[in-house]
């Protein structure tokens, strides 16, 4: 006698066996040297392992599509302190002037890891978001970079050099000051030296160190705008 779950299972076989012939449009075709019973157990754990990899894939897209509306959603309140604290200093500046540089230090951040705020923060420190800025040392635009720096970070880069107007333009200012950040923080392993780097010169602050002492002054300077922006409601 058959235990009904015995009865049960060699139903759901059957059923299985049946289906699996249809679906097919012709009878089932058995693997040689296999019962009916293990090839319909085969054809069961196959079907159910495709469905577990379906709802792995589907959970996965799901999660990915979950990140990138995470990702979207910061981005956007990024850009909204970064417009802000455009208008604190530069309140005449095109919505297709904020628009590039919003881009810009999004971009940027990305591939050096910094936060795209403290980029802000250099960038008011260094220019209050005045791309025409120029220094008494000759240091020019948004991030103030000196031409013979600048021409030697596009070489470095592979970016077309085009002299003055190269650092007078907003993307091209901030990649090469960005890039230029990140060199000198891995060169000093600190970001407050690599602020101090970016302001003094790295030779200078060489000597400094050398003498036993670290400027401060300009790096608490950033860090303090940073702040603000950063926690800033927008």
């Amino acid at each position: 006698m058959f235990k009904s779950a015995q009865v049960r299972i060699l139903f759901q076989v059957f059923i299985l066996i049946v289906f699996s012939g249809f679906s097919m449009g012709e009878s089932s075709r058995f693997i040689e040297g296999l019962s009916p019973y293990s090839f319909a157990v085969g054809q069961f754990e196959e079907t159910a392992f495709v469905r577990l990899e379906d709802r792995a894939k589907q959970k996965r897209l799901q999660a990915r599509e979950a990140e990138l509306e995470l990702q979207q959603k910061y981005e956007e309140k990024v850009k909204d302190k970064i417009r802000a604290a455009i208008f604190d200093y530069q309140l005449r500046m095109s919505p297709e002037r904020i628009q590039q540089i919003q881009k810009s230090i999004l971009a940027e951040s990305k591939i050096y890891d910094f936060d795209p705020l403290f980029l802000t923060a250099l960038i008011i420190t260094e220019s209050s978001f005045n791309s025409k800025a120029r220094s008494n040392k000759g240091a020019i635009g948004l991030m103030q970079i000196i031409p013979r720096t600048g021409a030697a970070l596009a070489l470095e880069k592979n970016m077309h050099w085009k002299g003055h107007p190269t650092l007078y333009n907003p993307q091209e200012n901030i990649a090469l000051g960005t890039y230029y950040l990140n060199k000198l923080h891995t060169r000093f392993g600190d970001l407050n030296l690599a602020l101090e780097a970016y302001n003094h010169g790295p030779t200078k602050l060489d000597k400094y160190l050398k003498r036993g002492y670290q400027p401060r002054k300009y790096s608490k300077k950033v860090f303090q705008i940073y702040e603000m922006i950063d926690f800033e409601p927008t």
